[in-house]
């Protein structure tokens, strides 16, 4: 384990901004509130289409913090890479952590426990805590889907859809349990093994970057971990706003090529067709849902 007394001067944490400026700021303010560590704060403008990034560097680059942006919007995989690329150059690091906008540390110890934990073991390459919602437990980590799981985690028909994500763990200490899959929103992760798997994989632009991430990691030896007593929050407020009809056929859209990808290159191209089934049967629900409710 490196001993650097946990002040974590040797993290960079990327923060990836896109339209989130509240967010992003408060995000940035809860990591600065914590004076017993000192870890890099990078935030990446992912070329926001408001005046985010003339805000965070006007209010966040006094405060050492350093705010760059990004040379085009080509997603969360590129996004996260630009920064974690402009942190390795700039500093003496070994660890990396990426962190949504929307996300609540609570206290620095969640960030030294995850650290400690990722730094015990030698073929550890990504940690990461649990997540809370309000009073709720989310789903914090899963298995690398099965081809049959694949097609139906695509699904949006509710009674078609699988909406638990299978979990088996190995257990190896008190709070400590390997898993296949970290949630992306947050976790940290060793710099030279995140590097040996790729990085971030660019060829998608949004979702299914965990399931590559697992992947990468099995079929390099390497694994995760879900430390289980170190919560944090996100407050991800997606769910209650109201789409339009246009704005939910781009996210089935978006979702459907980073599987098409994912099916492609780590399963079966063999499965294609049934995956351009399930999204056309995604399309014709929409629909449906969309008549229903203007009549």
């Amino acid at each position: 384990m490196k001993d650097n007394n946990f002040l974590l001067n040797d993290v960079a944490i990327i923060i990836l901004n896109y339209n989130s400026l509240e967010d992003t700021m408060r995000c940035v303010n809860a990591l600065l509130s914590f004076h017993d560590i000192a870890p890099h704060i990078v935030v990446v403008d992912n070329c926001s289409s408001d005046n985010s990034y003339d805000v965070l560097e006007e209010n966040l680059s006094s405060k050492g913090i350093d705010v760059i942006k990004s040379d085009g919007n080509k997603g969360y995989s590129a996004g996260n890479n630009f920064g974690i690329k402009f942190a390795k150059k700039k500093y003496n690091i070994n660890t990396i952590g990426i962190m949504n906008p929307d996300i609540v540390i609570p206290k620095s110890d969640v960030l030294i426990n995850l650290y400690k934990n990722l730094w015990n073991y030698e073929d550890a390459c990504i940690v990461g805590g649990v997540i809370k919602n309000s009073s709720n437990i989310i789903d914090s980590a899963w298995d690398i889907p099965s081809t049959k799981n694949l097609l139906l985690y695509h699904s949006i028909i509710p009674f078609v859809r699988k909406n638990k994500k299978n979990l088996s763990s190995q257990q190896i200490d008190d709070n400590t349990f390997i898993v296949e899959c970290i949630v992306g929103c947050f976790f940290l992760a060793k710099l030279e093994l995140f590097e040996r798997i790729g990085m971030f994989d660019e060829n998608v632009f949004l979702y299914n970057e965990e399931n590559i991430l697992g992947l990468k990691c099995k079929n390099n030896g390497f694994i995760e971990l879900l430390v289980n007593n170190q919560y944090y929050f996100h407050n991800h407020k997606d769910s209650k706003r109201n789409h339009s009809f246009k704005s939910k056929i781009n996210v089935t859209r978006n979702s459907y090529l980073s599987r098409c990808y994912l099916c492609g290159n780590f399963y079966s191209k063999v499965f294609l067709p049934l995956l351009w089934l399930v999204e056309l049967l995604n399309k014709v629900y929409l629909g449906l849902i969309y008549i229903v409710s203007h009549h």
